[in-house]
């Protein structure tokens, strides 16, 4: 697994680096970004993995404001902030993200 997971992190990082260039603050940029944060994710990278799915969050509440893809990536963000042990901004998203989900529940 090791080498496959190398591989896809590599690979997410030319996708975004390629959607930034082409494309800019675009949703399927906040994709590439989300991606590549889930994978920095699964080996343990979470610094980098917040970095990646800040990006993505920024980018969603640009374009799309209060949205289900937004309040995807809150919750990587709160998730990322959990695993670094910074539990009061990590409280903090969270209550803004229970704010944004209450109209889609």
């Amino acid at each position: 697994m090791g080498d496959d997971i190398n591989a896809a992190l590599v690979y997410h990082y030319k996708a975004l680096e390629i959607r930034l260039k082409l494309l800019g603050n675009h949703a399927d940029t906040a994709l590439s970004s989300y991606c590549l944060g889930n994978t920095e994710s699964a080996v343990n990278n979470h610094a980098g993995a917040l970095q990646s799915h800040q990006r993505a969050l920024d980018i969603r509440m640009k374009l799309l404001g209060d949205h289900t893809d937004t309040v995807t990536a809150y919750l990587a963000v709160i998730a990322d902030l959990g695993k670094l042990g910074d539990t009061g901004r990590m409280k903090e998203l969270k209550l803004k993200c229970d704010e944004m989900q209450r109209p889609f529940s």
